[in-house]
């Protein structure tokens, strides 16, 4: 399966989810809004394992096989902690709940990084390279050309019928 982390009006995403759906591969979206809530960690010799929910539905990152972070950035849920009377001790229990979040979540997202085409920190890609990455992990591209020669680019229309013109800069 593959994640795609995105923003909900980025028809750059659509657009491939659209490929995607085409070649039948198992995707999901999580935009910035979504929450991802860690439900479960396991460790140990024999399992690595990581639950999560996003929009009610449950996933195992073993599951994952490719990430790709288009834009927007991991929306990690975290929690207040109000069981006590106690205003100072809520507060305690929530400062040390965060930090444990914090360890964990930089794990997460390590383990994500591991299986990603990019990262957040990529502002900039080269979509070639992309493109590129996508073969190493079999994620299945439409046939692509870049060419200044008009013969050629009629030719390549001929031979794929449906055609898109993208920049190949940010944008």
């Amino acid at each position: 399966m593959i994640l795609i982390v995105s923003t909900e009006d980025d028809k750059s995403t659509s657009d491939v989810i659209d490929w995607l759906a085409k070649f039948k591969q198992k995707f999901i979206r999580i935009n910035s809004e979504d929450k991802i809530n860690i439900i479960e960690a396991k460790l140990s010799e024999e399992v690595k394992s990581f639950i999560f929910k996003v929009k009610n539905r449950i996933y195992d990152l073993s599951e994952i096989k490719t990430v790709w972070f288009r834009r927007s950035n991991y929306n990690l849920e975290y929690y207040k902690y109000d069981g006590t009377n106690d205003h100072n001790l809520n507060q305690q229990i929530t400062t040390q709940l965060f930090s444990e979040m914090n360890v964990l979540s930089e794990y997460f997202i390590s383990e994500l990084n591991k299986k990603s085409l990019n990262k957040p920190e990529d502002v900039y890609l080269n979509k070639l390279k992309v493109l590129e990455k996508c073969t190493e992990y079999e994620i299945k591209i439409p046939k692509s050309i870049i060419t200044s020669d008009k013969k050629t680019l009629l030719k390549f229309r001929l031979e794929c019928r449906e055609v898109i013109s993208k920049n190949i800069t940010q944008g």
